[in-house]
């Protein structure tokens, strides 16, 4: 693309739209502004933290490319665009079937050509993508049985942030125990690990103890698998895998380094990675946070006694690092 800009990187939940045609409908339906989800009191996506999107002009050059993801499975918003209880949340794919999911990104694009005088014009690019649902078998029907009668636990598995209910903790281990083979099981392993890191469903008061639990229940949600047999990893591949490695990464020091590798690595366009790298970055002003960036980065500019983040060659190498970033 060469010069031509590619709009300004927005916050996604604020320019982006989603439709779903679900298998007995004829018609797509908006489900614009129930799809993300951010925990309670926590500010909207701000993808532009310390100002890195706002200050840069993204160009796409042959072979580059800019791009978002994230998982959602319900609806956290009614038709008439209120808020839903937080547990009580309304599944996309709650029947068999082929779904198709329109996603649409509003982007403002120069009009170089044509016969309008040139100048900007917003445009939505969008992309239809096909889900099928395939019918629950064995511990998945029976499991699938259950959510259909609890929405407060069914809300629980979909919801990938906030403490689940109280009341759903008893009903998540069960899943795990009974059900260990389930696809549902990471769901409820990962729910489990919010209730523990909040100090529900445990005996003791011990935050030692909560915090070892809630790492032990993200680690299985969150490794690769080495299987023996066939002598080679199996990836993970849970979709709520970036957000239990962002809650890793701010739970355990040790583990701190391996969740944000991962994310790095293997998740550079999931967006709860997107907010996370960018508050990496700006917080370099302190010693911890240019410690941590410098981890995936580099070695930032020699520091200044006051380890400003605006000194010239700091902000131009942070602004170099976050431009590579969001043009893979």
């Amino acid at each position: 693309m060469g010069s031509q800009r590619i709009g300004e990187l927005f916050p996604i939940d604020e320019v982006f739209r989603v439709q779903v045609k679900a298998p007995n409908r004829d018609n797509y339906k908006d489900v614009s502004g129930g799809v993300l989800l951010y925990g309670k009191g926590r500010p909207n996506f701000p993808s532009s933290k310390g100002g890195l999107n706002s200050r840069l002009a993204l160009f796409l050059d042959r072979d580059e490319r800019t791009s978002v993801s994230f998982a959602f499975a319900a609806l956290w918003r009614d038709d008439q665009g209120q808020r839903l209880p937080w547990d009580r949340g309304v599944p996309i794919f709650d029947q068999p079937g082929t779904y198709l999911v329109k996603c649409k990104y509003l982007v403002s694009v120069k009009r170089l050509k044509g016969p309008e005088p040139a100048g900007v014009e917003e445009k939505y690019i969008e992309q239809v993508l096909e889900v099928k649902v395939a019918a629950p078998e064995g511990p998945d029907k029976a499991v699938y049985d259950l959510l259909k009668k609890d929405q407060q636990l069914a809300s629980a598995l979909m919801r990938p942030v906030d403490a689940p209910a109280k009341e759903a903790v008893p009903k998540l281990k069960e899943i795990i125990e009974k059900f260990p083979k389930s696809s549902y099981a990471p769901y409820a392993r990962f729910a489990l690990a919010r209730a523990y890191l909040n100090g529900l469903g445990l005996d003791t008061p011990s935050s030692r103890v909560r915090r070892a639990l809630t790492g032990d229940e993200l680690e299985a949600v969150t490794k690769h698998h080495y299987d023996a047999e066939a002598k080679r990893i199996i990836p993970n591949t849970f979709p709520y895998r970036p957000n239990a490695l962002v809650l890793l990464s701010q739970l355990d020091a040790t583990e701190a380094w391996f969740a944000r590798s991962y994310l790095h690595k293997e998740h550079p366009d999931s967006l709860e990675w997107i907010e996370e790298f960018a508050s990496l970055l700006s917080s370099s002003g302190t010693h911890r946070g240019r410690y941590e960036a410098e981890q995936l980065v580099g070695r930032f500019p020699p520091e200044d006694p006051i380890l400003s983040p605006d000194d010239a060659k700091t902000r131009a190498f942070i602004d170099d690092k976050w431009r590579s970033f969001r043009k893979r």
